[in-house]
């Protein structure tokens, strides 16, 4: 996140969860100086994101993006997949007014791809 802010941020902040099982969860977080700064920082994750989209067949890939809208802020989630197609986690940009997040979860602790939503929601209350 240091990287991509430039270290323009204000604050920081960043934790890595392990499992019992395969898995890891990481989530970072910056607070912009402004507004238009969280924005564009935002851009700037998603089109991160994106680009590991398309991806060569037998290559782990992330899925099509789902909008999450709550209270607190606005997000997209990602599930990730193997090169066989199964789910493996997933990753979520978000962002609440001048806070912006990236929580990516590795591992595969069910087989819903959806599981990855429940993750956003909870990561972006917190960032609220």
């Amino acid at each position: 996140m240091h990287d991509l802010t430039k270290g323009k941020a204000t604050a920081y902040a960043s934790v890595t969860w392990t499992f019992d099982t395969d898995g890891l969860l990481i989530e970072s977080a910056a607070s912009a100086p402004a507004g238009s700064a969280a924005a564009t920082w935002e851009k700037q994750l998603v089109a991160l994101v994106q680009e590991c989209q398309d991806e060569p067949v037998g290559h782990w890939h992330y899925g099509a993006a789902h909008t999450l809208t709550l209270t607190g802020g606005t997000g997209r989630w990602y599930p990730s997949y193997n090169g066989d197609g199964s789910a493996t986690g997933g990753v979520a940009v978000l962002r609440s007014g001048t806070r912006v997040a990236i929580v990516e979860l590795t591992g595969r602790p069910t087989d819903d791809p959806a599981y990855v939503k429940g993750i956003a929601t909870a990561a972006l209350n917190r960032l609220a």
